[in-house]
């Protein structure tokens, strides 16, 4: 199997994976498990718990969308595949970033 080909079908089904669990994150059963996890019950904690929920939601869907078309401009320009892949990665060490300070 050609490797683009492989790149494109594994970053197609990571992509989907990521917006599936991004909607996960954003649901109510997934707030509601985070609540229960949580020792505190105060509305302040609530709230601080919808909001990691929102921000990990919406940056599980960004980084499945990037994935996916990063899959298909891979498949539709193979010869620019490193510099995809450099831009890529910047884009993934930003968005996990988010990610790990709003965690704080």
């Amino acid at each position: 199997m050609d490797k683009i080909v492989l790149l494109f079908v594994l970053s197609l089904i990571s992509g989907i994976l990521f917006i599936v669990a991004g909607f996960y994150f954003l649901s109510k059963k997934y707030l509601e498990k985070m609540n229960e996890f949580s020792a505190k019950t105060k509305v302040d904690y609530k709230k601080a718990n919808e909001k990691k929920c929102k921000i990990y939601g919406y940056s599980s869907i960004a980084i499945g969308a990037i994935t996916a078309v990063w899959g298909i401009f891979v498949k539709l320009i193979p010869e620019s595949v490193y510099m995809l892949a450099l831009v890529y990665m910047i884009v993934l060490v930003i968005a996990f970033s988010v990610i790990i300070f709003s965690s704080k």
